[in-house]
């Protein structure tokens, strides 16, 4: 187990190729918990060839699905433009950190060890010692010698350029502390080591520290095979025994499969069709749920109407059956019969009233209570006569000449009705009699009851209910004056009418009403609005199911149907990044004849293509300048030039001739050719182009075809990276067929004309002036000065402030009228490990100045008086 107040860096390989079971170990929860008990929260997964994109991405979703935060890296070659991007990965891995341990996974071939190692340098250690702390790791899984050479690029990247500067980056340090309580302790001690620049690992980490491997993969582990220090990059996992790695999987496209599937052309196409169907099929459902409410609408309003109408005449009828019966009643009265049966009446009681002056107890002039009927309903006559008292005001409107019906059920156990109408009217005279009629509502309600949706009532003239369904509503006697129908048929002129209208709730009715003709009276229909269109709901529901069900088959179709879209299409992708890495026999072939089979086609052919460029390029590029080729081959490059500003450098071998006359010619050659690649290195690492060899000597330039700004300090730095690789060359040289070597450089700064030299069929990229010479005069200085690197006064200008120069003596230069100002370099101002003087320069390169001789000075050996240059105080 760890400590709190450490950070950990967790390293495993898995093999692309092996069994099944063992990449099913990877997605268990086993695998999870060990990475959990073990604090690590990001996990880190590294690619550099193709490989199964099903697993993959299977293990990239399992990971992240466990709750880890997954980041990915994809980088095919390891070389001076990748530098940038493993700085990032190495940023982010440190980042990292502050919420737990790290996990980096190199999914089948890659530098992700290059990535760990780039880390160590990143957080101040030196390369020898981030070596040895992946010892074990990094022997086991060989990296080529191309990524020894990345990481000593990478460590010149983030330092300063000369090797001997090892200043530590302590920044993202101070920023862990920050955000790290619990960690300070450790990474301070870190950062105070690495201020001492002691190269121990850091605090009590372990990185990286190797998961656990099961018993199984310990026994099929077997040694790697240690490469070629030379061999590039292997195109197969040769660093691993084939026993225990079979070979990688078919064509992957790491960008194509790690991009959300939301980016895919598959969601695209489900999208667009998804939303000509919601669009198309909701229009269609709102338009025709619009006419069919609406016709729905209007056929529910002429029910009501004829429903309302169909009551009114009933209860008319009713009505005027009831008048009849309690006339007939009062007149077999007066003629003898108190005793007579009406069983079958709706009648309770019936009289006249003749005296118009109405007081309490009223007086009937005759009167007839069906006492029968009242017993069955517990009706005594007292209530009847309560009834008479309470209507005085009723009969004095029919005295008036109005026909009043009233709810007179209040304080009664069954509906009654009230009927006052004027008796026996003579046209001009005034009323004189008055006939009142109590009669149950019992058979009147019937007719109100329906069962359908539509609900009738019966009003008033000022809007009393007189009959209702419900037959509680009816004995409250209640008011529905206020209800928008009541109203508005109170206040019509018309007998009939239908609106549409709102209650208190908010609830919506349609509504029709039908005049009685009789007292005012009216009846009402009315159906709430949410039952009416209960059916068209439902159409519309129904209607919302079946886009759903028509969605979801449209979208499994495109789905499975866009793989014949998707997957020629993927595996273009694919193959466009077998070209990127340089691969261009692709292995692929049209499987349809419309479009993308063509375009499969032409994209084969167009692969063929660039490998006959490519070829041709990459031969090309061994002659000339990689800018220059890729110029050439886009027919840019013409007869004449341009001024320019450019740093031009010159390096020499020092006795050369002597050193050649020692060795066999073949010798002589595979010496040169050993020199000349690290010193061509020297001058590309630092964006300066060879544009010549000149026998041992090399003319370099800075500024030209590009310029990166900083040219004269690049060429400098160029020169100091030489001094350095020299020495490195060196240490393995000594004796007769290995004599040591010693060069000299030298570096002016000015204008020039660069381009094309020659004729239309045979030219050269170059550039001439007097700049060129004067820097060729300043290298051939360095002997007789006893120095490896000097600079003209112009380039001194430019960087008297980077680079620590000693003066020396000033020449006289062919050409040139006044003097020119030589200065030799002794090392970058910003390393406090430079050389402190020209004595201790000499000392350590064992040189020193040799004698003047005007004549053998020139290196044409031209005569005296047509000396290049001489020294005017020797």
């Amino acid at each position: 187990m760890k400590s709190e107040s450490t950070n950990q860096l967790f390293f495993e390989y898995l093999q692309v190729n092996a069994p099944a079971s063992a990449f099913s170990s990877y997605l268990s929860e086993k695998k999870t918990r060990e990475l959990a008990n073990r604090g690590v929260s990001s996990i880190f997964i590294v690619t550099s060839k193709v490989v199964h994109s099903e697993y993959y991405l299977q293990l990239i979703h399992f990971f992240r699905e466990s709750g880890f935060k997954v980041h990915t890296f994809y980088i095919d070659s390891i070389g001076e433009n990748q530098v940038k991007n493993v700085k990032n990965a190495v940023e982010r891995i440190y980042q990292s950190f502050e919420d737990g341990n790290c996990y980096v996974l190199s999914y089948g071939w890659s530098y992700a060890l290059s990535i760990v190692t780039a880390f160590y340098l990143y957080t101040g250690k030196s390369l020898a010692d981030s070596l040895a702390i992946l010892g074990e790791i990094r022997s086991r899984i060989m990296q080529p010698q191309e990524d020894m050479e990345f990481l000593s690029s990478f460590e010149k990247h983030i330092r300063p350029v000369t090797a001997e500067i090892t200043e530590p980056r302590r920044a993202p340090l101070k920023k862990a502390v920050e955000k790290k309580g619990e960690r300070t302790a450790a990474i301070e001690k870190d950062t105070d080591k690495a201020e001492q620049k002691t190269l121990e690992p850091r605090g009590k980490e372990k990185l990286p520290e190797p998961l656990p491997k099961t018993q199984k993969d310990k026994k099929a582990e077997k040694p790697a095979k240690q490469p070629a220090v030379a061999k590039t990059v292997p195109e197969e996992d040769q660093a691993l025994s084939d026993e225990e790695y079979m070979k990688l999987s078919r064509d992957f496209m790491y960008s194509a499969h790690a991009d959300p599937f939301y980016r895919s052309l598959k969601f695209k196409l489900i999208s667009i069709i998804s939303a000509i169907i919601v669009v198309s099929m909701s229009g269609m459902i709102s338009i025709a749920t619009h006419f069919f409410k609406n016709d729905n609408e209007i056929r529910v309003q002429e029910n009501n109407l004829k429903f309302s109408e169909i009551i009114a005449s009933k209860v008319k009828s009713e009505l005027d059956k009831s008048i009849v019966i309690a006339s007939t009643m009062l007149k077999d009265n007066s003629s003898g019969g108190d005793k007579m049966d009406y069983l079958d009446s709706d009648i309770l009681f019936s009289g006249i009233i003749r005296s118009k002056k109405l007081h309490s107890p009223v007086q009937f002039d005759k009167q007839f209570y069906n006492m029968p009927i009242m017993q069955r309903y517990l009706l005594p006559d007292k209530k009847i006569r309560d009834i008479h008292n309470r209507s005085i005001k009723i009969f004095t409107r029919s005295f008036n000449g109005e026909t009043v019906i009233q709810n007179v059920s209040q304080g009664l156990e069954t509906p009654v009705m009230l009927l006052s109408k004027p008796y026996r009217i003579i046209r001009g005279r005034p009323v004189t009699s008055v006939l009142v009629v109590y009669m149950k509502l019992d058979n009147l309600l019937k007719v109100f009851q329906t069962t359908g949706i539509i609900e009738p009532f019966m009003v008033n003239d000022r809007g009393d209910i007189i009959a209702h369904p419900d037959g509680k509503i009816v004995l409250s006697t209640g008011n529905l004056a206020s209800l928008p129908i009541v109203d508005r048929m109170l206040k019509s002129s018309f007998d009939n009418s239908q609106t549409r209208y709102s209650d208190k709730n908010n609830a919506y009715y349609l509504a029709s009403f039908k005049k009685l003709g009789l007292a005012g009276c009216g009846v009402i229909a009315t159906v709430e609005e949410d039952i009416a269109f209960q059916e068209v709901y439902n159409i519309r529901r129904r209607n919302i199911y079946l886009m759903i069900i028509m969605l979801s088959a449209a979208i499994l179709i495109v789905f499975f149907f866009g793989r014949s879209i998707t997957t020629p299409i993927i595996r273009l992708v694919a193959a466009t990044q077998q070209i990127i890495q340089g691969n261009y026999h692709i292995n692929i072939r049209p499987t349809t004849r419309d479009e993308i089979g063509e375009l499969t086609y032409s994209f084969i052919e167009m692969g063929k293509g660039l490998e006959e460029r490519e070829k041709i390029k990459s031969a090309f590029g061994k002659f000339v300048n990689k800018e220059i080729a890729e110029a050439a081959m886009r027919d840019e490059l013409r007869l004449g030039g341009e001024r320019k500003n450019v740093a031009i450098f010159f390096s020499d071998i020092r006795s050369f001739t002597a050193i050649s006359e020692q060795l066999e010619p073949e010798e002589v050659v595979e010496f040169l050719n050993e020199y000349m690649t690290r010193m061509v290195k020297c001058v590309e690492q630092f964006n300066g182009v060879v544009d010549k060899f000149i026998g041992d000597a090399i003319m370099a330039i800075w500024g030209t075809p590009i310029s990166k700004g900083n040219d004269t300090e690049n060429a400098i730095d160029s020169a100091l990276f030489m001094r350095k690789e020299l020495i490195e060359f060196n240490r393995d040289r000594g004796g007769s067929k290995k004599p040591l070597i010693h060069i000299g450089c030298g570096i002016n700064t000015g204008p020039v004309l660069a381009g094309q030299i020659g004729s239309e069929d045979r030219m050269e990229y170059t550039v001439i002036g007097d700049a060129v010479n004067l820097a060729s005069r300043i290298e051939a200085l360095n002997k007789p000065f006893g120095t490896d690197i000097l600079i003209s006064e112009d380039s001194f200008r430019l960087v008297n402030d980077i680079y620590a120069c000693e003066k020396m003596q000033t020449i006289k230069v062919k050409g040139k009228e006044e003097p020119q100002q030589i200065y030799a370099v002794l090392g970058r101002l910003d390393n406090p490990d430079r050389f402190k003087s020209l004595e201790e320069l000499r000392r350590s390169l064992s040189m020193k100045p040799q004698p003047f001789n005007r004549r053998s000075s020139d290196r044409d050996g031209s005569p005296e008086d047509e000396k290049k240059y001489e020294i005017i105080n020797e």
